[in-house]
């Protein structure tokens, strides 16, 4: 009867010349049953070594391979592990370390990470909390779980641990403003989405509605205008009623006002209540949800001074190009003929218009789009913005321009604002503060109504007399 070898006792022959480590693994493992592991940022695999083994075993060609790199491998099974030389003295000293994990209140932490510091050796604790690991004699033991500080065990002269983890407070400490108030980020549970004053300074528009579009989930930012100083509908829990507004409600600093009436140079951060918890402080005017929207306040003993414009240009993004006189007459008189009607206007008219052209006296050929539309109107912003004070004393001043220039005569929109909020400290124990905000608004609008205007000039005939 004929036994084959074990493949490790198998002979193998290399003539590859020098490649690297790495490719001298794969080499080993293509006609092996070994896989070989290794930590890639530890060993140097892009290193060069000698792959010309003549009638060699295959663990015997390792050896030779690892030589001189300061490594030696362990075998388990089928696997072949990469270790430091190092390791491989303290293999004789290693042992079985357990224990149990639990929080604060003695429920044990399902899943929290053990880990043998400074290796890859680690486990992960059971649903009771408990965890068991095989460590070298001196190695200390890192126990980590998301929300929790991080503790470090020696396990020199143990082997057993009872290990109780406390909270990672810093981590949770972020504050978010719900309500009449703030509240840390750890203890909230409704549905609150919070964006800062960086979000919404580096749009460069004309109100603070415009500028939440796209920023929060589930809001829905509709701008249905493009005239000079058009504001954008907010809805945040979609339509709730046919009839009636479902806009939300916005409280600025705690008072019910317009968000447009802040320039966003002066808004700290804005907070949006989405979910139904809102309506416990708010009734129901909180059935289309919450913004909320606090200012800047000045930082103490800190002088701060901050200017922030831009100056843009309008133009209409795409408008109907208007006939010449010819060319509608002509398409009257077709239109008359396919309705088995006479001609409107006759071919001596149109001739004259043809050999003489419009004189502006009996014969007119008006493009009102050029004559009305700017092609190019100009608008900007500018906000100048202190802060400063002392211990006892605290003011932030922002003051504020825009204009907005439309695409057709007596067509504008200009804004000055100015807003203020000052801190006081009289005692230890108490503190005053004063808001101040004073906003003038000039829209300027042709009588008749700007759409009206739009839409008749894009539709009136060339001819002086029209039909």
């Amino acid at each position: 009867m004929v036994r084959s070898l074990p493949i490790d006792a198998q002979k193998v022959t290399f003539h590859d010349g020098f490649i690297s480590l790495k490719q001298a693994f794969e080499k080993l493992e293509s006609v092996s049953t070994y896989k070989i592991a290794y930590n890639d940022s530890q060993l140097d695999v892009s290193r060069k070594v000698l792959m010309d083994q003549k009638e060699m075993e295959v663990l015997l060609a390792l050896s030779q391979l690892l030589k001189n790199t300061g490594y030696t491998y362990k075998t388990n099974g089928n696997y072949i592990l990469i270790v430091p030389e190092k390791a491989d003295d303290t293999t004789k000293d290693r042992k079985r370390v357990s224990g149990v994990i639990v929080d604060n209140q003695g429920i044990p932490v399902i899943g929290a990470n053990v880990v043998e510091k400074g290796t890859a050796n680690g486990t992960i604790t059971d649903i009771d909390g408990k965890f068991t690991l095989e460590v070298s004699g001196n190695a200390t033991l890192q126990v980590s779980y998301i929300g929790y500080n991080t503790q470090e065990l020696s396990v020199s002269g143990k082997t057993d641990f009872s290990v109780k983890l406390g909270e990672d407070t810093q981590a949770l400490d972020e504050v978010v403003v719900v309500g009449y108030g703030t509240q840390k980020k750890v203890n909230l549970t409704g549905a609150v989405q919070s964006i800062s004053s960086q979000d919404l300074t580096k749009r460069n528009l004309s109100s603070s509605s415009q500028a939440l579009q796209g920023l929060i989930p589930g809001m829905v930012v509709t701008q249905s205008s493009g005239a000079p100083g058009a504001t954008a509908s907010i809805q945040i829990r979609g339509t709730g009623s046919i009839n009636s507004n479902s806009e939300p409600l916005v409280l600025i600093d705690g008072v019910e006002g317009d968000m447009n009436s802040v320039d966003m140079n002066a808004i700290e951060s804005v907070s949006v209540l989405k979910d139904a918890a809102s309506a416990s402080i708010y009734g129901s005017r909180a059935s289309n949800g919450v913004i909320l929207v606090t200012t800047k306040r000045a930082k103490e003993n800190k002088l701060s001074v901050s200017y922030n414009g831009y100056v843009g240009f309008r133009t209409p993004t795409s408008t109907p190009n208007p006939v010449d006189a010819v060319t509608y007459m002509e398409a009257i008189n077709q239109a008359c003929v396919n309705n088995n009607q006479a001609p409107q206007y006759s071919e001596e008219v149109i001739n004259a218009y043809k050999t003489s052209g419009a004189d502006n006296i009996h014969r007119y050929d008006t493009n009102w789009k050029d004559l009305v539309f700017d092609e190019i109107t100009l608008t900007h912003n500018h906000s100048l913005s202190v802060s400063g004070g002392s211990d006892v004393l605290k003011t932030f001043v922002n003051a504020s321009y825009n204009y907005e220039d439309g695409l057709i005569p007596n067509n504008s929109f200009k804004r000055t604002a100015i807003r203020s909020n000052t801190d006081v400290k009289l005692t230890e124990w108490l503190r005053a503060g004063l808001n101040l905000n004073i906003r003038r608004s000039i829209q300027k609008d042709p009588t008749s109504g700007t759409n009206n205007i739009i839409n008749s000039t894009l539709r009136f005939t060339p001819l002086f007399w029209g039909c």
